[in-house]
């Protein structure tokens, strides 16, 4: 129940930022979506990543093991979307003017939103259907929408998505971050306080790349 309770608490506040903007910005989720490869790396990354989650969901479901799927669902919405993504995309969410770099921004967290809400149907059934019907009230029936999260179908995996490379990088580049965040805290050095200079010793090839690509 805890893990529970702490993923739904860190999902809930992603969802209540993305409600407050997309309601501010009039975002339509009817409107046509830009492709995929044309967004930056992190939209890619993280949609790479929630395939790679629903993989998880399946086998888990599959097995009977809730809490195993819990578990990597929790620091899949704690650690990567609400503790990077969002915090690297705020400005993105920002902006004044409408461009294509919001909007994909916009479509990206609601794809991950909403295919999070049916991936936790399972387990929070009344929360979940509270987010799915105010997510999808911008959507008709012929769009695919219906009248409850409990007459959707349990997310599948979308293979073109999954980027196995960018994926790697980028978990490769949170445990940089996370041992540069170490450091700060153990010479008391605030994280929003600029460095002079950082030297990064890669401990293998992907940690080598994710420096180089980001």
């Amino acid at each position: 129940d805890e893990v529970r309770r702490a993923m739904f608490l860190t999902l809930w506040n992603t969802y209540a930022f993305f409600c407050n903007y997309a309601r501010l910005d009039g975002f339509d989720p009817n409107a046509p979506t830009v492709p995929v490869r044309e967004r930056p790396d992190i939209d890619r990354w993280i949609l790479s990543d929630l395939q790679l989650l629903i993989q998880t969901a399946r086998r888990e479901f599959e097995n009977y093991n809730v809490m195993a799927f819990c578990l990597a669902a929790e620091t899949f919405v704690a650690e990567k979307l609400s503790n990077w993504y969002v915090r690297r995309n705020r400005r993105r969410f920002w902006k004044s003017e409408k461009s294509e770099d919001k909007l994909a921004a916009y479509q990206t967290l609601y794809t991950v939103l909403t295919t999070l809400v049916r991936l936790f149907a399972p387990v929070m059934p009344f929360l979940t259907e509270v987010m799915y019907q105010n997510l999808e009230q911008g959507r008709s029936e012929q769009a695919g929408r219906a009248l409850s999260i409990h007459h959707c179908s349990f997310p599948e995996v979308d293979e073109p998505l999954i980027d196995f490379e960018l994926s790697a990088d980028m978990e490769a580049l949170l445990r940089l971050v996370s041992l540069g965040s170490s450091l700060r805290n153990s010479v008391r050095i605030k994280v929003r306080q600029p460095l002079a200079e950082i030297i990064i010793q890669p401990a293998n090839d992907s940690e080598r790349h994710a420096v180089q690509r980001f």
